[in-house]
């Protein structure tokens, strides 16, 4: 008896099926233990950081840094700012050398983050229409030699955005005490990477989502 094109497709499918199911399978078993050991890296990272936030030379050195900075800026913050690009940069990397160095030395690396404050007044007496943005660049943190500086625990990453906004607001503060200019706050950047997206077929990339949304 003749198979119905019914019957054909049912052939033809069932490969195909029992290939997802499998590659779902494995999907999910690796997605699972990727998520224990991201659990025991972040525990790693945490314990070191905490460590380190103790740290006294480390502490005082980043206390140090701030008060240059804030120092600066109040002796002359149009030594950081551009007419032409309408904008002002401060890159903290500038001061933080010695900060790096201790931290690496302890045992620890450096994550920065940036901030762009949105600002409006005047540059050098020119009023600047359009508002200016204030430029904070490579703002440090200590964190344990096996965080991942782009991608931190939450716990670690408060803290970090906590010190971020402490800083931005006391050199935002220092801006409108030396200059004709007045801040509104900002955005936090991470100086990290962007994403990767390859395209392997619509059945493979359906199984990845199905199995990350039941991983999360």
């Amino acid at each position: 008896k003749p198979q119905t094109n019914s019957h054909n497709a049912q052939h033809l499918y069932k490969p195909v099926f029992k290939m997802m199911n499998i590659s779902f399978i494995l999907l999910l078993i690796s997605c699972l233990l990727s998520r224990t050991l991201a659990q025991d890296d972040n525990a790693t990272c945490i314990a070191e950081s905490v460590a380190l936030v103790s740290n006294e030379t480390v502490a005082g050195l980043y206390a140090n840094l701030r008060t240059a900075i804030e120092a600066d800026v109040k002796a002359d913050f149009m030594q950081f700012c551009s007419v032409l690009s309408r904008s002002c940069t401060l890159n903290v990397a500038d001061y933080s050398g010695e900060l790096t160095s201790a931290c690496t030395e302890a045992g620890g690396q450096v994550a920065s983050k940036q901030v762009t404050l949105d600002c409006e007044g005047n540059l050098m007496n020119v009023p600047i229409p359009g508002g200016i943005d204030v430029h904070i660049k490579a703002i440090p943190a200590c964190v344990g030699a096996s965080c991942d500086p782009d991608n931190l625990p939450p716990e670690i990453g408060a803290v970090f955005d906590a010190g971020v906004d402490e800083v931005a607001t006391e050199i935002e503060a220092a801006v409108a005490e030396s200059a004709d200019i007045t801040c509104n706050g900002g955005q936090v950047e991470n100086a990290g990477s962007g994403a990767l997206w390859m395209n392997f077929g619509t059945f493979y990339v359906l199984t990845v989502f199905l199995a990350l949304r039941l991983c999360v």
